[in-house]
């Protein structure tokens, strides 16, 4: 009456054990391959090793389900060997070597989920190492495109300032060089330098005038926005720097003649 069972049971171990053996060499290449490491020739494919420790745990899900199944089946063959007329309180002898080899992978059973989430958690810190790396490589890729950019407006500016310098006496030259000015002769060459001179540094004043201008008006944009109330103060008397200072004065300067709407007395 339990010869039939046990028969099943014998054959129910067997495949049990080739397949934990399968999850459990796959597991061993998984986590082999985490551990090596990585190269620009060759690197771990982090979502399709995700994805087979997926498989896997959805797997040993099964084992789990088929372990309790073997665990109540040696329960119950125990039970009618006990409950037929050549059972006895001893336990069927057949039963031993399977009751050992069900105990005995219990442990690798119980070790697997483990293993599982450590492996998931190395993936997921390898994924993470990736992104810092590939942020950092962006990082860089910005900060040389921006030199590169500052690189260029310097370049333009200096093809400005020369291009200021030498404008005004490439206009004068055109104008010098019409019919009208043609019986002049070199002898009224000073009058070139005596117009050129000039209109040159006229025009480089200008520029500088304007671009003193810009900036100062950029800073006072600056403060009636609100970008500029950092501070920096004394470390020793706490108060603020000479610059901050005359900044602020120059912010209550711009608020009075912008928000100050009193009639004059002139007016009045």
């Amino acid at each position: 009456m339990v010869a039939v069972p046990t028969a099943f049971l014998r054959r129910h171990v067997a495949w049990l054990s080739t397949q934990l053996n399968a999850v459990t060499s796959k597991l061993s290449e998984i986590e082999t391959a985490l551990s090596a490491p990585p190269t620009r020739s060759h690197e771990p494919n982090l979502q399709a090793l995700n994805h087979a420790l997926h498989t896997l745990s959805t797997r040993l899900h099964v084992l789990h389900r088929r372990a309790n199944f073997e665990s109540q089946t040696l329960s119950t063959i125990q039970s009618l060997y006990f409950a037929s007329r050549y059972g006895s309180h001893t336990p069927y002898a057949p039963l031993s070597p399977l009751r050992n080899t069900i105990e005995s992978r219990t442990f690798d059973l119980t070790a697997l989920p483990a293993r599982i989430s450590a492996a998931r958690e190395t993936i997921n810190t390898l994924i993470h190492q990736r992104n810092q790396t590939l942020h950092l490589e962006v990082a860089e890729s910005s900060q040389r495109i921006a030199e590169a950019t500052l690189s260029d407006a310097a370049s333009m500016r200096v093809i400005a300032v020369l291009t200021m310098c030498f404008l005004p006496g490439t206009a004068v030259a055109g104008i010098f060089g019409m019919g009208m000015f043609q019986d002049l002769g070199w002898k009224w060459i000073w009058v070139y330098f005596v117009v050129t001179v000039p209109l040159t540094i006229g025009v480089l004043g200008v520029w500088w005038v304007w671009l003193r201008r810009m900036r100062k008006r950029g800073n006072v944009l600056d403060m009636i926005s609100g970008r500029g109330d950092l501070e920096f103060r004394d470390a020793e008397t706490g108060e603020p720097h000479a610059v901050e200072q005359r900044q602020a004065r120059d912010h209550e300067t711009v608020e009075m003649h912008v928000f100050d709407t009193t009639p004059e007395k002139g007016n009045a």
